[in-house]
């Protein structure tokens, strides 16, 4: 499974004051948090929610194509497929999910840029059973049926080719253009003749570097209680190494100017990514962009939905969404058209954006989008996997605040900050727009001549 990089997080971190070896509580109505720290450098995450019916034992690690080279690109995603593969107690998949499955749940995982997830959902009734199986996916796997294993990723690389073998899904040819000397461009499956040649030893030399304690963060959220999670997580992850924190390299961009690529495929209606580079999650400026994306997209009145489809019906689809890294980041809009329109519902998307760069945001529609992002705060508290997301993943890369600080940065975002923000942003050498489909020469032409014209 693959996270498309058009996907966000919006995060409550964990508390500031956190260090190893205490166990602090944050408490929100009838949710609380807390984190310990193993000796062998694992960190535990509980968040109690007593009221609900279910839980959520997720294992973040930094392992993603961030941390990949050109040669053992797709190695992240190939590895987390075979850790499905069965252990030295669940000796095949077919007995693993069985075991999984009993519990009344789901296992999976997914593999993005950063970070690979693995997640758990099950009966509280089985808890300690589930943490239990959950934990020998990382400390016995097998690497059992590569072979197997290689001929269904190469069919998953085939949802990203055309006929012709060309990638053709406009996430990664988005990254690519975005960042062609870095591995933050690499596609998260892989070329098909990296994952036909992986080997064993290639694929356990990788797991031994990025599957250690220092490099994961254990998150448990659910009807639980911190105790009896932090003494489960002891007896069942403490024989994981502690290994070598793996560092992260800055990257940085050197587009001097709007990029265009067209592909060809075959289809009714033309894919279409419109995308500006943008800040990373360490930036002051992140939860601007976060109400920024409410503003264009949450809701059919707002900015995109109201403008290109309600009110002139130019598309049936179209979203906005921030990708954010741990030093850079985009803003992207897609949506899908007849191949005779692209360039008419570019030039509004682009007048759209333009708008955000010469006139400050009413007071009216900053208000609603800030609400709004504050609610579904609050929505996402009755939620296990949004819990466990937010927790885990925030305490594997981001600095740690307290919900009640992370919701008062939501309330000072200003719309004076989202200007500045669009102003800095939407800029010519920050445009990059991909259609991937069938479109005529004179479109073509058009949607280039929109990006080099376009200024703020």
């Amino acid at each position: 499974m693959t996270r498309s990089p058009g996907s966000f997080r919006i995060s409550f971190s964990s508390p500031k004051e956190w260090v190893e070896g205490r166990s602090p509580v944050m408490e929100n109505h009838s949710l609380t948090y807390r984190k310990s720290v193993l000796d062998n450098g694992l960190r535990v995450i509980t968040v109690e929610m007593p009221h609900l019916h279910s839980v959520e034992i997720s294992l973040y690690v930094k392992a993603g194509t961030r941390f990949e080279t050109e040669a053992n690109n797709g190695i992240s995603h190939f590895l987390e497929h075979m850790l499905f593969r069965g252990t030295k107690n669940m000796p095949n998949s077919y007995q693993l999910h069985k075991r999984f499955e009993s519990l009344g749940g789901d296992i999976n995982a997914v593999t993005g840029v950063e970070d690979t997830c693995y997640w758990l959902s099950l009966h509280p009734r089985y808890f300690a059973r589930g943490v239990a199986l959950f934990s020998e996916l990382f400390l016995s796997p097998r690497f059992a049926d590569m072979d197997t294993e290689k001929q269904i990723i190469l069919e998953e690389i085939l949802n990203e080719t055309n006929e012709r073998g060309e990638d053709i899904d406009i996430d990664n040819l988005s990254s690519k253009m975005l960042w062609p000397d870095s591995s933050l461009g690499f596609p998260t499956l892989g070329s098909r003749e990296n994952v036909l040649r992986f080997t064993e030893q290639e694929v356990r030399s990788f797991f031994e570097t990025h599957y250690t304690a220092s490099n994961m963060v254990l998150c448990i959220a659910g009807k639980i209680g911190h105790e009896q999670a932090l003494s489960l997580a002891s007896r069942y992850f403490s024989a994981l190494p502690r290994g070598q924190e793996i560092q992260i390299t800055p990257q940085k961009s050197c587009q001097q100017a709007a990029r265009v690529l067209f592909k060809k495929n075959s289809g009714s209606q033309a894919n279409v990514q419109v995308c500006f580079r943008a800040v990373s999650y360490n930036s002051p400026d992140y939860y601007a962009i976060l109400l920024l994306q409410r503003i264009m997209d949450y809701g059919n009145s707002s900015r995109l939905q109201w403008n290109i489809r309600e009110r002139q019906g130019l598309v049936y689809d179209i979203s906005a969404s921030v990708s954010s890294f741990h030093d850079t980041g985009t803003f992207d809009i897609d949506f899908s058209v007849a191949p005779g329109k692209i360039s008419r519902v570019v030039q509004e998307v682009l007048r759209q954006i333009k708008n955000l760069t010469t006139e400050l945001v009413s007071q009216e529609e900053f208000s609603r989008a800030r609400r709004r992002c504050i609610l579904e705060f609050d929505f996402s508290l009755d939620n296990v996997a949004k819990m466990a997301d937010r927790f885990g993943w925030n305490e594997l890369y981001r600095q740690g605040e307290s919900l009640e600080a992370e919701r008062k940065k939501i309330e000072q975002v200003t719309r004076e900050q989202i200007f500045r923000l669009c102003r800095e942003h939407f800029v010519n050498s920050g445009l990059n727009i991909v259609v991937v489909g069938q479109y005529s020469k004179e479109e073509e032409v058009r949607v280039n001549a929109l990006a080099r014209e376009f200024s703020p």
